[in-house]
């Protein structure tokens, strides 16, 4: 059987239980990559590096999947209330299953109290000024308006609060070109960014975080760059699915082929993106 379009299960289509299983394989292979390592600390850095105000959640990871820089950063705050916010049970039931016990105290240690919530970006429930900081990363690209989910982070965050979101850009999405024409090339940029309902978030961000009344926005360039087994899953699937589709033509994939004969050197995908930073007047 054919891999579907993964963008596709990110958005909540496709079979349920295969797609959290394909999203959760997928999800831990990205956490492996070099550049999403070092795009956590620097989200890390931004949100315990200041000082929080005084909050009944002390941060939420909105769109956390398996939950796992949650359980990172729930280490960083010990006895402080973490939430991880996510649409998708499956999912969730499984960061809830890789967490250490939620316990106030073992052995006299504090140890990290995470809550898993099943919930809506756009609309957490969450009361309002009852979190000191927000965290998303590569999940407003899979909502067709994000603003509404920003909004929500800027209601939810306390005075003095802090939002930090990275987001990817497919408008600067650049693939090997192999020996492909530069029309296919155009046609496959151009069937990537329509895999995504708000492809061009990372570039947007700053200025729905601005509409919303946060201050001190602050803007930091981190591209992903990745191998063929990552691109595989993010290019292939989708190039495959719209050829099978009919959206694009079937020289397509004589060019995914072509990609394993580029330089090792090269990667075979690089997406850029962009950390925003904001702050809660």
């Amino acid at each position: 059987m054919m891999a579907t379009d993964l963008h596709r299960s990110f958005q909540g289509a496709g079979q349920v239980s295969r797609a959290a299983a394909e999203m959760a394989a997928f999800l831990d292979g990205a956490d492996r990559v070099p550049a999403v390592q070092a795009i956590r600390a620097a989200m890390r850095s931004v949100l315990l590096d200041r000082k929080q105000p005084a909050a009944d959640i002390a941060l939420v990871d909105a769109a956390c999947g398996t939950g796992t820089e949650t359980r990172t950063l729930a280490a960083a705050l010990p006895g402080r209330r973490v939430v991880g916010l996510d649409h998708n049970r499956a999912l969730l039931d499984l960061a809830r299953a890789r967490a250490l016990p939620t316990t106030d105290l073992v052995n006299g240690t504090p140890k990290p109290i995470v809550e898993w919530l099943c919930a809506d970006v756009r609309d957490t429930g969450l009361p309002e000024a009852s979190v000191a900081a927000v965290r998303i990363e590569r999940g407003l690209i899979y909502l067709p308006d994000p603003r509404p989910a920003v909004t929500e982070f800027a209601r939810i965050l306390a005075p003095g609060g802090i939002f930090v979101g990275y987001e990817l850009d497919y408008g600067g999405l650049l693939l090997p070109v192999g020996n492909a024409p530069a029309d296919l090339m155009h046609e496959i940029n151009a069937v990537m960014e329509a895999s995504l309902p708000s492809p061009w978030t990372g570039r947007r961000l700053a200025r729905w975080a601005a509409g919303t009344g946060l201050t001190e926005v602050t803007v930091t360039p981190m591209n992903i760059s990745a191998g063929p087994v990552v691109a595989d899953r993010i290019v292939g699937d989708t190039v495959r699915t719209a050829v099978a589709e009919g959206r694009l033509r079937a020289e397509a994939l004589d060019w995914l082929e072509s990609i394993a004969l580029e330089p090792p050197g090269l990667p075979a995908i690089t997406v850029v993106g962009f950390v925003t930073a904001a702050v809660k007047a």
